[in-house]
């Protein structure tokens, strides 16, 4: 497919410095997709301010861009702080922009005709069509360790989406759907996107004068321990009151 020498030179270099790439976010699979760049590109871009400042940071000293980084970093976290608390009094567990994006995987998927039961109830493989030769294994009901804690119940597919986002997947989308199974409920989306593990979760609390927990939403529902994490396993395995 590629005969030109400068496009074998390039998958080349790629091939050459594949292990340099970032691990955490591409896990087990090597990729020149977007799950190796795009998080890192997204901050340059931001920093860089969209382009309109690319000109002007090219000269930069050390200083001026310890100080480009130290604003940008006040923004986000003051962004981060305003989506959270909007979060806790709408007694969400995850952001608005991570259901936006798994609505976006739902409607992906349903371009997926193929969903199959195996042996085991909980597993199932999903193709995007019956004569398609790929496929995907989607587990409901998974053991996820995240921050040293076991949790059970989250759904994971050994797709490159979610091996590399942790994401609802269209994939699991498509099992939700064929099972009627409610994909934005929250207790089977992995922690990782769980408020409560946010570094600035505490913070956000402590704006809204809830540090203890003792007015938040959920209160009369689930009745939460003391602590948040705590608090996190029990609203998956407590069953709302009458």
């Amino acid at each position: 497919m590629y005969t030109t020498i400068a496009a074998t030179k390039l998958l080349q270099k790629i091939d050459d410095l594949k292990e340099q790439l970032c691990y955490a976010y591409t896990c087990k699979f090597f990729t020149a997709a977007h799950t190796s760049s795009q998080r890192v590109e997204g901050i340059n871009a931001s920093l860089k301010g969209r382009g309109k400042l690319k000109k002007r940071f090219s000269g930069a000293t050390y200083a001026e861009m310890v100080s480009r980084i130290s604003h940008k970093e006040r923004v986000w976290n003051r962004d981060a702080l305003k989506e959270l608390e909007r979060c806790i009094q709408n007694g969400m567990m995850t952001g608005e922009r991570v259901i936006k994006e798994i609505t976006a995987n739902a409607l992906f998927a349903l371009n997926i005709s193929s969903v199959d039961a195996t042996d085991i109830p909980t597993i199932f493989t999903v193709k995007e069509s019956e004569n398609s030769t790929r496929f995907s294994t989607v587990n409901t009901n998974a053991e996820v360790i995240f921050n040293g804690i076991i949790f059970n119940g989250i759904m994971v597919c050994d797709c490159s989406m979610y091996t590399s986002s942790k994401l609802l997947c269209p994939c699991i989308c498509r099992v939700c759907q064929h099972m009627n199974v409610d994909f934005k409920n929250p207790k089977h989306i992995h922690p990782r996107y769980w408020i409560v593990f946010h570094p600035l979760y505490v913070q956000a609390l402590k704006n809204l004068d809830m540090s203890d927990n003792k007015h938040a939403p959920w209160v009369g529902k689930y009745e939460p321990p003391p602590s948040s994490t705590s608090w996190v396993i029990s609203i998956i395995t407590a069953q709302p009151r009458e």
